[in-house]
């Protein structure tokens, strides 16, 4: 029998987090800011989803947005972070650091992935940005990680599945390949059958806010006052829709 396939939601709330956890997800990524391209995520946020489910946690240590290329303080900051994640026992932590020329930064890679065992490192999309995806794929190997996030260094997964079907096939299993960006109920097939095994996505949604009072004219950041009241949460129809199409390939 084939082994179960993985489905990863990403999520940058409580409400997310929860309805995932309660239709189905296999595992989250928790982050914050998904508008910026996702960031590690509050204290208060990972102990309480600790505490309330039993679904895997996988955490993104990202300190800012932006590049991957990081200084000293930022990185002291993705130490603790990492120390603070270990300490309360998520089941992963999500981090990518570069160097200057593309290339990955494998002895700083390789100290955070130290510094988190026993828990499983995530190379997460850095990788989609990497001169060389082989090279880089080398490199996370060589540095221990457990999995590669990527969306075959395009925009979008399916875009990129001839690279990520190439990364799966030299991966050999030694490091797990997961494609993400754009996975929905149209293209997940196509990812199974070039053998992924794991499937990373938000499926993200948006519902009114319950507010009442609405000030006009005042945005704390959304690029209209209204997006202020548009609150992110997922497409519960689009991941059911996923899930039955992973249960049918169990065997």
């Amino acid at each position: 029998m084939q082994q179960p396939h993985t489905i990863e939601i990403c999520i940058d709330s409580p409400e997310a987090a929860f309805l995932a956890s309660q239709h189905g997800a296999h595992r989250l990524e928790v982050c914050s800011a998904l508008a910026e391209g996702g960031l590690t995520p509050s204290y208060g946020f990972l102990h309480h989803l600790k505490e309330q489910l039993t679904a895997e946690l996988a955490v993104l240590i990202r300190p800012r947005s932006g590049d991957f290329l990081y200084n000293r303080h930022e990185y002291e900051v993705m130490k603790k972070d990492i120390r603070f994640c270990k300490s309360i026992g998520v089941h992963a932590v999500v981090f990518g650091i570069l160097k200057q020329d593309g290339t990955v930064d494998l002895e700083r890679n390789n100290e955070l992935v130290e510094l988190a065992k026993p828990i499983d490192a995530v190379f997460h999309r850095a990788f989609d940005v990497a001169r060389d995806p082989f090279e880089a794929l080398n490199s996370c190997i060589k540095a221990g990680f457990s999995r590669i996030l990527t969306s075959g260094q395009h925009n979008k997964a399916f875009d990129g599945i001839t690279l990520i079907e190439q990364l799966i096939q030299q991966a050999e299993d030694r490091i797990s390949i997961m494609p993400g960006s754009g996975i929905s109920p149209s293209n997940i097939q196509r990812f199974i059958d070039i053998g992924a095994g794991e499937f990373h996505m938000s499926l993200k949604t948006t519902r009114e806010s319950n507010m009442e009072y609405r000030k006009s004219g005042v945005s704390m950041g959304a690029s209209s006052p209204d997006q202020e009241y548009q609150l992110n949460s997922v497409d519960l129809k689009k991941l059911e829709q996923i899930i039955s199409i992973v249960d049918k390939n169990k065997t």
